[in-house]
């Protein structure tokens, strides 16, 4: 219980700390706060003189300022109230915008090693669930609690200098009302815990379905998905239920124990008044406290459960914003084409060297004692299986992973020594999983260099073959993409990417299956271009159609993460090893 109550504290402590952004707004707001609560504290004390003095004695005039004095009290907190509103509102709303700013600026820094495991439901459910229950419990839940922790202690006060012995009685049944919110909270805490994180599995469930919607189709499992939704919506809708059932039972608990204390209290100080203990005046402003004492219990308990919501997703934004980006610094910078190190500069031209290189995900070794250089001007070929190491090796280099052993140089400089920034800026990609944003085609290949003008946008697309299709979209190059350019056909998309990697510029080409969703003839035609492209430059391959690879300078063939032949085309067929069973066909590539 202390670990859980712990976690709420952080969680609190941690929204707090954005709420103190907006400093002003929120002290104004506190006062007003603070305003309102003595307000509704002062009105029922006025009712003594008016019961006792003034009403007996026919004083009408001062009955009358006394009156207008208790209108004044009721308007000042109506105004203090709305005020505390209007800014809360304005809080809240600053609140979540920052923290969904500094939410979506740290995973930009986060190493890709961090995000292994996460589904993007996950990540969206911070955007969209999480951050709206923290918008209500800032908007409501800490108003409403600072002022019911006032109004609480303020009314315990008056009632305790009104009548103790009355006090005494009514603190029975305060005490039962704590026991039924400390109770209500550990439980529906829990169940929202289990709701936000069931909400993330039903959002990624979403998102993985509609993706790959074309291959539920296609293999009948349209059912089976349907199936899958509803398992997910049913747990979700369950833990939901739960929650607001101990959330929900709390109000008419608090209600009827409420009444019952009012009931008892009354009768005990109807007592006192025919004994002379105290007057009228003092049981009827007692009776007022004493309804006003219930109403706190019930606004904090009912916005706690906010918090609590509120809490299940506050951790999770918690555990993402509290992981360690990715090391950017480094003792050597890029500056107008050269490397500056202590000692002095080196021109940067793309050299590859991997000494002794090994990685391992957890227990599992993907590369073992990789050894191998690439001059610029060099085009390396990578071969070998699924799962042989080929990618890591592309992720290694760009520092997505660090190595587990060896070492990893760029112009023979390690990698770890160049500042993260100037070290990917050597590269230009073109991946296997094509991802185009939602924008025109122009500026999906402008990706690659935001400072290059239409001119060159025209030439690379040129360049990777994507020129002919390009200039009859409706509208050209100003053409809109979206939904990752789900208009266009798969081979299309590929020939935007390497458009987008040819205009980068960069020493370091970097090409995972950049061909694998073109035909014959258009493959042929981006070779022709890409060869005019690496003239200077250093060119990385990974490639399953062995086909383009016959004219790499060297070509890597690896195997459960070593390297098992190494040599040009003609050189490894001379060998008929590993690379000549794949050439001919005698066994394939899985």
């Amino acid at each position: 219980m202390k670990q859980k109550n712990a976690s709420v504290w952080k969680a609190v402590r941690f929204l707090l700390g954005y709420v103190l952004r907006n400093r002003a707004l929120a002290v104004i707001c506190t006062v007003c706060v603070v305003l309102n609560s003595l307000c509704g504290i002062a009105a029922p004390y006025l009712l003594r003189p008016i019961i006792n003095d003034y009403i007996p004695a026919g004083a009408a005039g001062k009955l009358v300022r006394a009156v207008i004095l208790l209108g004044g009290i009721y308007l000042l907190g109506v105004l203090s109230a709305w005020v505390s509103a209007r800014l809360m509102i304005r809080i809240s709303q600053k609140t979540t915008r920052d923290i969904r700013n500094d939410l979506f600026a740290r995973i930009q820094t986060l190493p890709v090693s961090s995000l292994d495991g996460k589904t993007h439901g996950d990540f969206m459910s911070c955007f969209t669930g999480d951050i709206e229950t923290i918008n209500d419990a800032v908007n409501t839940a800490l108003n409403n609690i600072l002022s019911g922790i006032i109004t609480f202690v303020g009314v315990v006060t008056m009632m305790l200098l009104i009548s103790p012995l009355l006090c005494l009685i009514s603190a029975c049944f305060l005490a039962a009302m704590y026991s039924l919110v400390r109770f209500s909270g550990s439980r529906s805490r829990f169940y929202f815990q289990r709701q936000q994180k069931q909400l993330g599995a039903l959002n990624g469930y979403i998102q993985e379905i509609i993706s790959g919607l074309k291959v539920v189709k296609v293999t009948g499992h349209e059912a089976q998905a349907v199936e899958g939704f509803q398992s997910h919506n049913r747990g979700l809708t369950e833990s939901a239920n739960a929650a607001q059932t101990f959330a929900g039972i709390l109000m008419p608990a608090l209600g009827g124990t409420a009444s019952i204390n009012t009931a008892v209290s009354l009768c005990a100080g109807a007592v006192f008044v025919i004994l002379g203990w105290i007057d009228l005046g003092s049981l009827v402003a007692y009776s007022q406290y004493l309804s006003q004492a219930g109403r706190p219990v019930a606004t904090i308990s009912n916005q706690w459960n906010l918090i609590l919501a509120a809490t299940a997703g506050t951790e999770r934004i918690m555990e993402v914003l509290s992981q360690e980006p990715e090391p950017v610094s480094g003792s050597v910078t890029l500056s107008e084409g050269s490397w500056r190190t202590d000692s002095g500069s080196v021109a940067c031209r793309g050299a590859v060297e991997f000494r002794n290189v090994s990685f391992s995900y957890g227990e599992t070794e993907v590369l073992h004692d990789i050894s191998f250089t690439a001059e610029p001007g060099q085009k390396i070929a990578l071969v070998g299986s699924t799962g042989a190491g080929k990618t890591t090796i592309l992720s290694l280099l760009t520092r997505f992973y660090e190595p587990c052993g060896g070492q990893i140089l760029l112009d023979g400089i390690p990698a770890g020594d160049i500042r993260l920034a100037d070290l990917r800026s050597c590269f230009g990609a073109v991946l296997q999983d094509t991802h185009l944003f939602t924008d025109t085609v122009r500026e999906n290949i402008r990706f690659g260099d935001p400072e290059a003008d239409d001119a060159a946008v025209v030439r690379a697309a040129e360049l990777a073959s994507a020129d002919f299709f390009l200039s009859h979209l409706p509208e050209g190059y100003d053409s809109m993409l979206s939904g990752d350019g789900g208009n266009l056909s798969a081979g299309q998309r590929q020939l935007i990417a390497i458009a987008r990697g040819i205009i980068a510029g960069r020493p370091v080409l970097l090409l995972d299956e950049a061909t694998a969703s073109v035909d014959t003839w258009t493959e042929h035609q981006i070779e022709q271009g890409m060869d005019r492209l690496m003239e200077g430059r250093t060119v990385l391959i990974i490639a399953h159609r062995l086909s383009t690879v016959r004219n790499a300078d060297c070509i890597l063939v690896l195997e459960q993460g070593r390297i098992l032949e190494r040599g040009t085309h003609q050189e490894l067929l001379d060998r008929k090893g590993r690379y000549y069973d794949l050439y001919t066909g005698a066994v394939e590539l899985s």
